[in-house]
């Protein structure tokens, strides 16, 4: 992987860009990730050099399980980290790759369409009813809830971006092949 100036190259021929949106979730993630290490270690310390147990850890910890979980969706995406079939895209042409990209990016943000619909009217009922944890931390859950649907939508907005580059490839490509 090189890097330069936001641009990152993990494939030959396939250079990311991170937006804006994609960056913050970059830095979200990288900031649950640490967050969830430094829990586990303190707790880790205090229980075995101290007899004290930190409370609501394990708690804390999956609030930032699940957040670390849907906001790395648009980086995934925006690096190409999701599962490919290599046999069949092997067999195809250039192009039959970029139409089924151009057809699996479509199918993922209506799919996505519908979880941001889906997880946005959750999110309302949770802040409606004032829905909190069972534990002694009493945390709000719309705050943990939030993350989901923050995840969802910019990767929609990660898959949008995706699809459109590859419906201009296509076009160029049909211009080319229209022109003698």
């Amino acid at each position: 992987m090189t890097e330069s100036h936001g641009e990152r190259t993990h494939d030959p021929g396939h250079t990311v860009r991170l937006g804006l949106p994609e960056q913050v979730c970059d830095w979200l993630c990288k900031l649950a990730l640490f967050s969830i290490t430094a829990l586990i270690g303190v707790g880790v310390f205090s229980r075995t050099f101290l007899p004290v147990t930190i409370q609501n850890t394990d708690e804390i910890g999956g609030y930032l399980l699940v957040a670390l979980s849907f906001v790395s969706l648009p980086v995934c995406q925006a690096y190409r980290g999701f599962h490919e079939v290599k046999l069949v895209q092997s067999r195809l042409t250039e192009g039959g790759r970029l139409l089924l990209q151009t057809a699996l990016d479509l199918l993922s943000l209506g799919f996505c369409v519908v979880l941001v619909w889906q997880f946005g009217a959750f999110e309302i009922k949770s802040w409606e009813y004032g829905e909190t944890s069972v534990t002694s931390l009493q945390m709000p859950l719309w705050i943990p809830r939030l993350t989901m649907l923050l995840g969802v939508v910019v990767l929609c907005w990660s898959l949008a971006k995706s699809l459109g580059g590859h419906v201009r490839k296509l076009s160029l490509r049909a211009r080319r092949r229209r022109t003698p």
